[in-house]
């Protein structure tokens, strides 16, 4: 059978272990919890943090188990809004400022995200919460979004490169096609299926191995773009949503069983969180058919569904029919997205359009920005557009910072990657005095040295 296993024949002798038994319905480890005293409440992160450093010590001395050499027993937290700050780990936390993690050489990351650094000498996370989350009305669930935050960002099996560089990115088209996403729903939606109902996972896994066969049939370049970003957000995804479920229940296969959901709503429509929703139910009917496909499956360079379709014998596609609601549900969620984006890329266009906008040219390599994803879009010439986008840029003559400005990803004359972003000469907050460019409004605060050139008639302003 060249390998493959079958179904049926895993099915009946999986034991107990870390994930997938029944009991075998889905028995994962009993973990003890770590009682943390929450600290008094003296700023917004004191209670998410208490609940962040709780999950930490329940869950993250244990990860071994859940994936191959993926240990985060000696991983630091720091937590931080740009003010206030907490460094927690397995054994503890204590305050942190906003100063020491700047002399550390700390860079906190926009609203939202978390990524990978160091302190002093060790293994850590920094995470940021969203903008405008209400952290003291459910400290709780506050807390669990960042640990989950936390949990993907420190996923980084030996060996094997998860960074989004390697992955690559995802550049779509605006505005958005239904079709793809109505087929990758099935896929997620016949997976969930597949893990949800024991009895019927041949069938259920039949019906994957159809829509996903139709996936690279008929959408190939999307396919063969999305390789990359759906091993890699699709591993990551799994590992942080088993560690919520470790955290929170005493089964947390059960627990995800039964409360993981179908792709619905703005999901459904959402190409950005269909790798990691998709990959997070493969590789849990890896666990209950005790499939070893996590070893070296990144180095692999095979996603989760494909890796776990290839290791069952007796799994072949069989025809199936979208029902019509999902098909309408993801009809109206991808109308609803390219509306939204819409109101981002339109003006955005115009913007970079007209002339008379002076052209800011900042240098990729000084910082990076995150949005509402990659885009490209008829008429513009750039690489990509980026809707929405947040981040900090750090160069030699000063530092800006971006929160909700759309900018494009695009290359200079001199070869060069830049980020684009079209000022409003006569706007508000944009002053340029000499050479040194000052913003404080529209999204855009800093001040750096820019070097002017007049270009087709507009004039673009150099960072530096």
């Amino acid at each position: 059978m060249d390998g493959k296993r079958s179904v049926r024949a895993v099915a009946a002798c999986v034991v107990l272990g870390l994930v997938g038994c029944a009991g075998c319905a889905g028995g994962g480890p009993r973990l003890e919890g770590v009682v943390v005293a929450s600290p008094s409440a003296r700023g917004p992160l004191d209670g998410p943090a208490a609940e962040v450093q709780a999950a930490v010590a329940r869950v993250w001395p244990r990860t071994a188990a859940l994936w191959p050499g993926v240990d985060l027993s000696g991983h630091h937290v720091l937590l931080t809004d740009g003010e206030h700050g907490w460094l927690v780990d397995a054994v503890g936390m204590s305050r942190v400022g906003s100063a020491e993690l700047e002399r550390a050489g700390v860079d906190v990351p926009a609203p939202g995200g978390a990524e990978r650094t160091t302190w002093r000498g060790e293994a850590a996370v920094v995470v940021r919460p969203p903008a405008g989350a209400a952290a003291q009305d459910d400290p709780v669930a506050a807390g669990l979004e960042l640990f989950a935050l936390a949990t993907r960002a420190a996923f980084a099996p030996p060996g094997e490169d998860v960074s989004e560089a390697a992955a690559g990115e995802r550049v779509r088209a605006y505005p958005l096609q239904a079709e793809p996403r109505v087929v990758r729903t099935m896929v997620h939606d016949s997976l969930l299926a597949a893990y949800r109902r024991p009895g019927e996972r041949a069938e259920r896994l039949a019906a994957a191995a159809y829509w996903n066969e139709q996936w690279r049939r008929r959408f190939p370049a999307e396919a063969k773009g999305s390789a990359e970003a759906d091993l890699r957000a699709g591993a990551a995804a799994y590992f942080a949503r088993y560690a919520v479920a470790m955290a929170t229940a005493d089964d947390p296969a059960e627990h995800l069983m039964a409360t993981l959901r179908p792709l619905a709503g703005e999901a459904a429509g959402d190409p950005a969180g269909e790798a990691g929703a998709i990959g997070t139910v493969a590789l849990l009917n890896a666990d209950a058919l005790g499939l070893g496909v996590k070893e070296g499956l990144l180095r692999k360079g095979v996603p989760p569904v494909d890796a776990v379709l290839a290791e069952l014998a007796d799994v072949e596609p069989v025809r199936q029919s979208a029902p019509e609601a999902v098909r309408e549900d993801v009809e109206r969620s991808t109308a609803e997205r390219n509306e939204r984006l819409g109101r981002a890329i339109g003006p955005f266009t115009r913007a970079m359009e007209d002339e008379r906008r002076p052209l800011l040219m900042l240098p990729a390599g000084s910082g990076r920005v995150v949005g509402e994803g990659l885009f490209t879009t008829e008429g513009l010439p750039v690489d990509a557009v980026v809707p929405g986008g947040r981040g900090r840029f750090v160069l030699e003559s000063g530092t800006l910072a971006l929160d909700g400005v759309t900018v494009a990803r695009m290359p200079g004359p001199d070869g060069g990657a830049y980020v684009a972003v079209p000022l409003d000469a006569d706007g508000e907050g944009v002053s340029l005095a000499g050479e040194q460019l000052t913003l404080a409004g529209g999204g855009l605060r800093g001040a750096v040295d820019v070097r002017v050139a007049e270009e087709g008639g507009r004039r673009v302003l150099y960072a530096r």
